[in-house]
């Protein structure tokens, strides 16, 4: 139920204005399978690691962030855009520019902090949970504060609901197992 809830309120928010939204690319359809596959499986690899290699959440954050910077160096200079970003960085003597920088790196880092102790205390499942609210919210924040971007109908306020309603719904199924488990 939980899973037909947040796929049917998704359908419906990302469907909401399909006629004056560009049509996707094979690439960008690509990077967002990615990325979901990504999202998804960072939670379970680190939740193995905790129970077959006894990691510690330091271990695991640190790993997962060499790991993504390799990669991303190698992604970066083989794209051609680390040349890019290095100069830009270095043009921009603004100390605003090195300010959101710098915050962007810091809030990326104790979010994931935050992220592998919710795993490592819970499971991979709360995590996800975690996640998808906090996706969901960061969605819903883009429409007050960016209106002028962001068109809210009332398909999206019916997505919205329906997506939020499952994840009601899986609060409720927790709350009702650990009542049970008592």
């Amino acid at each position: 139920l939980v899973v037909v809830l947040l796929l049917a309120g998704l359908y419906i928010f990302i469907t909401s204005d399909l006629h004056n939204t560009p049509h996707s690319t094979y690439t960008g359809i690509i990077y967002v399978v990615l990325s979901m596959v990504g999202s998804a499986g960072v939670p379970m690899i680190q939740e193995h690691c905790i129970h077959t290699y006894h990691a510690s959440t330091d271990d695991l954050i640190y790993f997962c962030y060499v790991g993504s910077t390799l990669v991303s160096l190698a992604l970066s200079v083989a794209n051609g855009e680390f040349s890019l970003g290095v100069a830009f960085l270095l043009q921009s003597s603004s100390l605003h520019t090195w300010l959101i920088f710098v915050c962007f790196c810091s809030f990326g880092f104790v979010g994931s902090t935050f992220s592998t102790l919710i795993t490592a205390q819970y499971g991979s499942l709360v995590n996800g949970i975690c996640n998808t609210f906090r996706q969901a919210l960061t969605i819903s924040l883009s429409y007050v504060m960016f209106p002028e971007r962001n068109e809210l109908n009332l398909h999206r306020v019916v997505g919205a609901a329906v997506f939020f309603s499952g994840l009601v719904v899986r609060m409720a199924g927790d709350s009702s197992d650990a009542a049970r488990a008592l």
